[in-house]
């Protein structure tokens, strides 16, 4: 019997002291996008796992009604969406995204100070085509249903339009 209870002993005293096996967690994030390889202060959320279609909008040749071209990105990256505005000379070169977040139907979208002076030089009309090819644009993207919008962390007051409520997709 001592023996038995020596043996068992042992075993509980070799259990305790073996590495714990690790432990993993359920991913609880809802947004669709991947941690970016652009400068520090851009933050997002997950990856996504799969190839992700979007709708790409952007202003027709007068700057007045949306146009529309569907874009497929093997990873959803803020970074590359606004890269592909740019390409499609919405937006302006020196634009980019300080950080992009999902917290449910909401994406909260703060742009650098470049939107910002893009958004300055614009007549009502442009302005409200620019604001609503990224508005859309990252809605489709990402599925939200409304985003807010701010550059460097501020509200966006332009004199055409103050930006502090939820932007929904523009018509």
């Amino acid at each position: 019997m001592r023996k038995i209870t020596i043996l068992l002993a042992l075993i509980l005293l070799l259990s305790a002291c073996a590495p714990a096996a690790p432990t993993t967690s359920p991913c609880t994030t809802t947004a669709p996008t991947q941690p970016s390889t652009a400068p520090s202060s851009t933050q997002t959320t997950a990856p996504a796992l799969l190839p992700v279609s979007f709708l790409l909008y952007m202003p027709d040749e007068g700057w007045e009604n949306f146009v529309t071209e569907e874009m497929t990105l093997e990873t959803l990256e803020p970074e590359r969406i606004v890269q592909a505005l740019i390409e499609k000379r919405v937006l302006a070169d020196d634009v980019m995204v300080n950080q992009a977040t999902v917290n449910g139907s909401e994406l909260a979208l703060d742009m650098n100070e470049a939107f910002l002076m893009q958004v300055y030089t614009m007549g009502t009309t442009g302005e409200r085509m620019l604001i609503g090819c990224l508005v859309n644009t990252f809605l489709s993207a990402y599925g939200c249903e409304y985003v807010m919008l701010t550059a460097d962390g501020e509200i966006i007051n332009s004199g055409h339009g103050e930006y502090s409520e939820p932007l929904y997709p523009f018509a």
